[in-house]
């Protein structure tokens, strides 16, 4: 793979450097926002899990375990974003542009920890949406009385169960967009000196 050609004239150079800052922002900002809401989220259900641990659908475990390594892939993308925000400025300056495979594994890190994030949320995400669809085959059939049982308190879905089903799809879009900009930035990376 070649680097970076520095006798390339300046305005291509220049065009690819204000489109990495225009991904790379908008790629920031919004994982940024789109990942208060699973945060927050999390933070709520954790809490209230220690204080009622019957009122949640999912007690820990697996799925909270493998929620909570997306959200760290998600923090770690946040993060990794602002890496590739200062990348512009050094593809301007001939004598700090970076190699082309510099770059290219900067994209490929970006892009593996927000796959990873996707993988771990879908397992987490699919033993969430397993256990809700239980809970609502056991709710009885319309007019029959519910008894319950003091050793067993009745379980029904609740508003926090919808709260995390927000928080499952806002992280699922959060990923998706740097999964897209990572991947989008790495094609006009590994094509740049073709469109001279």
């Amino acid at each position: 793979m070649q680097d970076f050609d520095f006798d390339s004239p300046i305005p291509s150079i220049e065009f690819l450097a204000r489109e990495v800052n225009f991904v790379s922002r908008i790629c920031f900002v919004s994982q940024l926002i789109l990942g208060i809401i699973p945060s927050i989220s999390f933070v709520i259900l954790v809490i209230n899990n220690k204080i009622n641990p019957y009122q949640s659908a999912v007690n820990f475990g697996v799925g909270w375990g493998l929620g909570f390594l997306s959200l760290l892939g998600l923090g770690f993308s946040i993060f990794w974003w602002t890496r590739i925000k200062k990348l512009p400025p050094k593809l301007r300056d001939t004598q700090r542009r970076p190699p082309r495979r510099e770059v290219i594994q900067d994209l490929k890190t970006g892009l593996i920890v927000n796959l990873g994030g996707m993988v771990c949320l879908g397992i987490s995400s699919l033993i969430y949406i397993w256990v809700l669809m239980v809970k609502v085959m056991v709710i009885p059939v319309r007019g029959v009385s519910i008894q319950s049982n003091a050793l067993v308190p009745l379980q029904v879905i609740t508003s926090l169960d919808i709260i995390s089903l927000l928080a499952i799809i806002h992280t699922i879009a959060a990923e998706l967009l740097g999964v897209l900009g990572y991947l989008w930035l790495a094609n006009r990376v590994m094509n740049f000196n073709s469109e001279r």
